[in-house]
């Protein structure tokens, strides 16, 4: 069996503050704090500030830490369902901000967007609808050219993608937005709806969603070419999605299959394959997402009933005080 001594070349280390560039597995003793340490690595769902309007079909894009929730349709509620209804978490707290121009459920959205400056699209009633936000007000843009809802979304503000969706074309067309105009590109190879897309215009990725594919099924968009991606280890749809085509993380969601219909489980795409992460706290579906790979934000969606929930996924290097216990 390897030492320490073998693997990091050295002896534990006696410092009187904690090292920088730290590697995962290396240990050492802080001689100021009297502590024993190990820097190890980390990754888990943990609680956030609740949204204000309780909501499914809710559509997000930002950051962990600077995100905005947009749309989404309040019921139990028999009229004015649909809200326009519109927020802005800082990492702590939602606050209510300008409403968006139309009132509308299961939106798509630019999902690698800063929270100054994003768009949606699309939404229920059928619609070709597009509204850019700039940090305090949102305006509309030029129309997509197939009305949708419930489709995936990708990019930035000025460089959106838009896939698949109900119908959508038939529920596979994918439409690229230069910043001016949208153009109709390659179809998605297979139709689908109700999954969130994540990635650049260039660079994205479609995973699962309803659709005769089945469930599970993933597609990655380079540059108006389609190929096949990975498959979902659980089949679902109405997921949570974010990060990029080389690092994308699905989360929670409905998994019609199986004899608990709403899901915690999470996911996350290298490019190639899936692998399981940690579970959420609140099982979801039609929830709002944010974020990337390595920092997710989950929000609002039918638990059942709908919730104001909120969850945040980090993945990354930590430092732990070894104990006796």
């Amino acid at each position: 069996m390897a030492t320490y001594y073998d693997i990091f070349g050295q002896k534990v280390q006696y410092l009187s503050s904690d090292p920088v560039n730290l590697t995962e597995g290396q240990v050492w003793y802080n001689s100021t704090s009297n502590t024993a340490k190990v820097e190890g690595f980390l990754e888990s769902w943990s609680s956030g500030g609740n949204i204000n309007t309780a909501r499914k079909g809710l559509t997000g894009f930002g950051t962990q830490t600077a995100a905005i929730a947009a749309n989404g349709d309040t019921f139990p509620a028999t009229t004015g369902r649909f809200t326009n209804a519109a927020e802005e978490y800082n990492g702590a707290t939602w606050t209510n901000i300008a409403s968006t121009n139309t009132s509308t459920n299961f939106p798509g959205s630019s999902k690698l967007s800063p929270a100054s400056a994003g768009s949606v699209f699309g939404g229920e009633p059928i619609s070709t609808r597009h509204e850019y936000w700039d940090g305090s007000t949102w305006s509309e843009q030029t129309d997509m050219n197939t009305p949708r809802y419930a489709s995936g979304g990708a990019g930035t503000q000025t460089s959106s993608l838009v896939m698949a969706g109900i119908p959508g074309g038939g529920g596979n067309a994918t439409e690229e937005w230069d910043g001016s105009s949208w153009t109709t590109t390659a179809n998605v190879p297979f139709v689908t709806f109700n999954t969130p897309g994540a990635g650049s215009q260039t660079a994205a990725i479609i995973f699962g969603g309803n659709g005769p594919s089945g469930l599970n099924t993933t597609a990655e968009y380079n540059s108006g070419t389609w190929t096949a991606g990975g498959n979902l280890i659980s089949p679902k749809t109405n997921q949570g999605g974010a990060g990029t085509q080389t690092a994308a993380l699905s989360f929670m969601g409905a998994t019609p299959t199986t004899a608990a219909p709403f899901s915690v489980t999470t996911e996350g795409y290298d490019g190639t394959c899936w692998s399981t992460k940690p579970s959420a706290s609140t099982a979801r579906r039609t929830l709002g997402s944010a974020g990337t790979s390595t920092a997710a934000l989950g929000f609002g969606g039918y638990a059942p009933p709908k919730t104001t929930a909120t969850e945040e996924f980090t993945s990354g290097p930590t430092t732990k005080t070894i104990t006796t216990s």
